[in-house]
């Protein structure tokens, strides 16, 4: 098991952190980054969450949200959002998911913005 260079995980860790950024606009509205955006257009599919149970939830995800509404509202992680990160960062970080996941599992290092893996 390698453990990456801290400056790669502190890298990864701003990278995050700009991907979950949400901006209001001047109408009031919070709006995601282009890459939730473009990422929700062709990965529709429920989360593991809403997908379970004896009656499965409406997973409902606006275009700018990786997280679907029943896991926001519950303030839950989204296995959706863990599924776009990975994507979006796998090219520059971690080339699978085991090593993607063994430090999005960790704690964001001290001088990172602050990350939920539960936020919005």
């Amino acid at each position: 098991e390698n453990t990456p260079p801290d400056y790669t995980v502190e890298a990864f860790w701003r990278r995050v952190a700009y991907l979950t950024t949400r901006t209001k606009r001047s109408d009031g509205r919070w709006v995601g980054t282009y890459e939730a955006r473009e990422w929700n257009k062709t990965n529709s599919e429920k989360c593991s969450k809403c997908s379970k149970g004896r009656s499965p939830k409406e997973c409902d995800v606006e275009d700018d949200q990786v997280s679907c509404r029943p896991c926001r509202l519950s303030k839950t992680s989204c296995d959706r959002k863990t599924k776009f990160l990975f994507a979006a960062t796998r090219r520059d970080f971690f080339p699978n998911m085991e090593a993607f996941l063994r430090v999005y599992n960790s704690q964001p290092p001290a001088k990172s913005r602050s990350y939920q893996k539960n936020a919005n």
